[in-house]
């Protein structure tokens, strides 16, 4: 096979992207600058994050907020603040107030709290990336000869791609944008195109084919593989199957899986097991425990070193600085806590069991042998995960590979590994998508009489009911990278010669296989599990010769009749239009205006 990080000669405009994976527990930065004529180059990392190493890549995902609600450090300074900390608040794993419902699991973690003033996650968010975004860009400068100068010709052209969870939707998304749009990232009236997203699982594939040992060359045409980003709150699951060589040609043939059961999770138990068994452990005048500092400081140790090394057996978790502490009743000697198998077993399980449920689903539904299992993110690093998916019956007898750079943040490399050139040309979609639609009245049906209320006249005096929800794609689907799917649309006027600048039309999805008859309620509301995923807009100007009067003779109304074509097989969705005029096919842009835009702006 052809080596995927063999440089190819770069020949589209100049361009600079940065690839964001803000993670529950850690966050990266990575960014490319590719130049025409040039060999495309290997994905860069951001580094020397204020109070880290130099060379670290990743940079605690975490905010010191002041009692009033102002942000005062970031990432490992906002951790290690020496200042008053009774009077600031640590904010830590706030995207977990932005996973939907469908990826929630058995695991079970606390909400964190927000500060005065940052009750919407939008500006927490937004305080983050701007430091984020602001240390990406010094760096950016900094490594380059004449950095200023670059970032000066490249600074209102930039683009953003964040690796998100797979069960992220628009939703999502859209606050991600809100947060870019607050901490003045992008600015008001900026081309939204510049943002886009591209799934954990996908951005992994991509990663782990230069950084699994033997992925790449293992690879050969029907080889089936499936890629599992385990990371701090979610664990990413997406199985593909290898259609050519060269160039890579990669496609999805199952609905990847996101379940909140990552790392974070695991710690989460551990704090639970220790309150519950130390709970009845009371305190001597004479020696007074302090009981929250020691569960503080035996996370600590675990989240340090113990995660990343225990298998089985006994735990034993080395208190820092507490060598001649030692008190049976804790299971603590000499510094040293002290947890049995079975313990260490309730601590992991939650975890391991919603991980093993959601990878089976995946390779369940693409009913087809899957031989090669790729282990990617920071929970891969576990003993405990590792063995536990191997042992499965289900698993028995696979290979098993792992990243060789488990120090890098897969998704945020990934996600730049797909320019210039993309090798996934078929996806399953996660959600399905349709369009409000009218239709006649049918007396017949029961769901058309419950609306006769709301029936209406159309131009050629039929009677008639809007909201029928109307299906483009299905959930599950597999989806070519150059497929379209085609609606029939038309609009209709009163005079022969309107304004056809501003044409649109609302792309509805839904998390269900098969919604609902009716996209709306009686009431104009969307019906329940159906949200808008963006607004698609035109300019039919070039169709003013194919308006028609109707009927030809004694004209009532006037017609202009095109077709919509979508792309849901894409790194992101787009539309353009088509009509036929004079034998020949013409087509028309469209643009994907987010839902967001009409938020903000």
């Amino acid at each position: 096979m052809q080596d995927s990080s063999s440089a190819q000669i770069y020949l589209g405009p100049e361009k600079l992207v940065f690839a964001i994976d803000c993670g529950a527990t850690r966050t990266a930065v990575a960014f490319i600058h590719l130049s025409p004529g040039y060999p495309s180059p290997s994905p860069e990392f951001v580094c020397r994050w204020p109070g880290q190493e130099e060379t670290e890549c990743k940079v605690p995902t975490a905010i010191r907020y002041s009692r009033a609600g102002v942000p005062i450090a970031f990432g490992a300074e906002a951790e290690e603040y020496y200042g008053l900390q009774e009077d600031t608040l640590l904010v830590r794993y706030f995207k977990l107030l932005l996973h939907p419902p469908q990826s929630m699991s058995r695991c079970r973690h606390s909400p964190p709290m927000l500060p005065n003033g940052r009750s919407d996650i939008v500006a927490v968010y937004s305080d983050f990336l701007g430091f984020t975004f602001s240390q990406a860009t010094r760096f950016f400068k900094a490594t380059r000869a004449n950095g200023d100068g670059m970032w000066a010709r490249l600074c209102d052209t930039f683009e953003i791609v964040f690796a998100i969870p797979n069960a992220w939707n628009e939703t999502q998304e859209n606050k991600m944008i809100r947060a870019l749009l607050r901490a003045g990232i992008l600015q008001p009236g900026a081309n939204l195109e510049r943002v886009t997203f591209v799934t954990e699982a996908e951005a992994a594939v991509h990663f782990a084919l230069l950084n699994a040992s033997g992925v790449a060359d293992s690879m050969r045409p029907g080889s089936v593989f499936t890629v599992i980003d385990a990371g701090g709150s979610t664990v990413d699951t997406a199985i593909y199957r290898c259609d050519q060589l060269n160039p890579l040609r990669l496609s999805e043939i199952a609905p990847s899986s996101c379940v909140q059961a990552g790392s974070i999770y695991v710690n989460s138990e551990l704090e639970r097991l220790l309150s519950e068994k130390w709970a009845a452990v009371k305190s001597r005048k004479s020696d007074p425990l302090n009981k929250s500092g020691l569960i503080s400081a035996a996370l600590q140790r675990f989240e340090q070193k113990m995660k990343k090394t225990y298998d089985q057996g006994l735990c034993i978790i080395r208190l820092e600085n507490m060598d001649k502490f030692t008190d049976p009743r804790l299971s603590i000697r000499n510094g040293s806590l002290v947890l049995s198998a079975n313990e260490m077993d309730r601590v992991f399980r939650p975890s391991i069991e919603s991980i093993q449920m959601s990878v089976c689903q995946v390779t369940g539904a693409a009913q087809v042998a899957c031989p090669v299992f790729i282990l990617v993110g920071g929970y891969s690093e576990s003993p405990v995960l590792r063995r536990e998916l191997k042992e499965l019956p289900e698993f028995s007898g696979k290979q098993w590979m792992l990243s060789s750079e488990p120090a890098k943040k897969a998704a945020a490399a990934g996600a730049l590994l797909r320019y210039p050139q993309e090798c996934v040309v078929a996806r399953a979609l996660r959600y399905t998508y349709g369009i409000s639609i009218d239709v006649e009245f049918d007396r017949k049906l029961v769901s058309h009489r419950s609306r006769q209320h709301l029936c209406y006249r159309d131009a050629d005096n039929r009677l008639t009911l809007g909201n029928h929800w109307d299906t483009l794609v299905n959930r599950g689907d597999i989806v070519q990278q150059h497929q379209y799917f085609i609606r029939k649309l038309y609009r209709v006027f009163d005079h022969p010669n309107p304004d056809l600048r501003e044409w649109s039309q609302v792309l509805l999805v839904s998390d269900q296989e098969k919604p609902g008859y009716w996209a709306r309620t009686n009431d104009g509301e969307l019906a329940e599990g159906i949200r808008t995923a963006c607004r698609l807009t035109a300019d039919l100007s070039a169709l003013r010769h194919k308006i028609k009067a109707c009927p030809e003779q004694g004209a009532h109304y006037w017609k202009v009749s095109f077709e919509l074509h979508v792309y849901f097989g894409r790194k992101s969705l787009s539309a353009h239009l088509a009509w036929e005029d004079e034998g020949a096919i013409k087509y028309g842009p469209v643009s994907v205006i987010p839902a967001v835009l009409d938020e903000v702006l």
